[in-house]
């Protein structure tokens, strides 16, 4: 059903994080790099809940035995990173404290990025917060059980490219001031796919690739 409206290498133990600075003082700016990875320990579904406000963002399969691994470029004089993994629900919470974000009006050469690879073997409770980022969302080969996708004044890529191999109740994309298409949805396997666009150009390709 569609329904619109309007309007790593090698990681040793579970996690690993490595940091790098790199301080502008002629831009009042200090970039940092964060990558942090969890290994996959089993196939149990997880939620992942992304937020992320202003810079590129960049989501995919891995084929590493990882849960999810993130790469993240960001101007510590801005934001904070904000990661953190609740073993008994299973649940991360990831990109950057949405509080601290603020729009510099920078192109993207100096704006911040975030690449995110999910496991393609756990099933997935999919949720994007996103601000004023150009995003590509190659969700390709995950398993999502459920996705959500909230964009503001953004330009944002959504494909799947082959078929979800779980049933996702729904697919939900709520935009703003934003530029939307969404490529191959019909692979999504959802029950559902719910559409709310606000000021913005929408565009949504419903036909699966034929299967081999």
């Amino acid at each position: 059903n569609l329904i619109a409206g309007g309007a790593v290498g090698a990681f040793l133990g579970l996690a690993s994080v490595a940091v790098s600075v790199v301080t502008s003082t002629a831009t009042a700016q200090s970039w940092r790099t964060l990558d942090v990875a969890r290994q996959l320990t089993d196939s149990a579904p997880a939620s992942v809940q992304v937020v992320y406000g202003t810079g590129r963002i960049g989501v995919r399969a891995t084929s590493n035995p990882l849960l999810y691994h993130m790469q993240l470029r960001y101007d510590a004089t801005r934001a904070q990173p904000r990661h953190t993994f609740d073993v008994a629900s299973r649940k991360l919470q990831i990109g950057m404290q949405k509080s601290e974000m603020r729009f510099s009006g920078r192109n993207n050469a100096d704006a911040g990025h975030l690449q995110l690879e999910l496991s393609r073997s756990a099933p997935l409770d999919l949720s994007l917060d996103l601000g004023a980022v150009e995003s590509d969302l190659d969700l390709t080969g995950l398993r999502i059980s459920r996705l959500h996708v909230q964009s503001g004044a953004s330009d944002a890529k959504l494909r799947f490219d082959s078929l979800n191999a779980t049933r996702m109740s729904v697919l939900e994309v709520s935009l703003g001031a934003a530029s939307f298409r969404g490529d191959r949805l019909a692979n999504a396997n959802a029950r559902d796919i719910r559409v709310d666009a606000g000021i913005g150009s929408v565009e949504l390709d419903l036909v699966a690739l034929p299967m081999d």
